[in-house]
């Protein structure tokens, strides 16, 4: 089990390695990115509004992990898109 935190300021960051976008962050630490792993733990920060432009990626955690976004009065979304479309995962 290992802690993580991502700081986010925009939807993608200036490329696909750039981990203060969202979409980046969704890739990695979903069940088949790099920071992936049963029982880890991830905090996502938002450091500015975050404007999507479509659907964020669907996320798909390793059982036992867990996701917190921490909003802090800032939010991601926009023309009805959505943010973080996840599903449990199965035993």
């Amino acid at each position: 089990m290992t802690d993580f935190s991502f700081t986010v300021s925009s939807e993608n960051g200036s490329g696909p390695n750039d981990l203060t976008g969202l979409n980046n962050v969704i890739a990695v630490i979903d069940n088949c990115g790099t920071k992936a792993g049963v029982g880890n733990n991830y905090t996502i920060t938002l450091s500015a509004n975050v404007t999507l432009s479509k659907d964020s990626l669907a996320l798909n955690l390793d059982n036992g992990a867990t996701l917190t976004v921490v909003g802090g009065g800032l939010g991601a979304g926009g023309g009805n898109h959505d943010i973080l479309a996840c599903r449990a995962a199965s035993a």
